[in-house]
């Protein structure tokens, strides 16, 4: 009965600990979003800023940046200047926009050469 009970306890221990990271992570998300105005940079939709996402400048695809996803375990300070330095925010219909606008850019280019 005392191991279950023991590992009962660990279990919340690590529970708690994976939500404390967790809510961390999301109020720097938050914290980041408000830098930016909690709106779009694109259209400047503002109604629900929870569904706004970041986007890069530059494709990760050419700069080899990690994804905001990553990033986002940084300290406050470098997570904030990585953000401000290297993406906008976006609603998602302007964050998909800029995806199709890449994407056929970068199509252009590569019809463009002889291989």
């Amino acid at each position: 009965m005392e191991k279950h009970q023991s590992n009962t306890q660990q279990q919340k221990k690590r529970s708690s600990r994976r939500d404390r990271q967790r809510n961390a992570r999301h109020l720097k998300i938050n914290a980041a979003k408000a830098l930016f105005g909690d709106k779009c940079q694109d259209c400047g939709y503002d109604k629900h800023w929870e569904i706004l996402e970041f986007h890069h400048k530059i494709p990760r695809s050419i700069t080899g940046r990690l994804s905001v996803s990553h990033v986002k375990n940084w300290s406050w300070g470098n997570f904030r200047d990585e953000l401000l330095e290297h993406c906008v925010l976006l609603c998602p219909t302007c964050h998909k926009a800029r995806h199709l606008t890449e994407d056929n850019d970068s199509l252009k280019y590569t019809n463009e050469i002889d291989f």
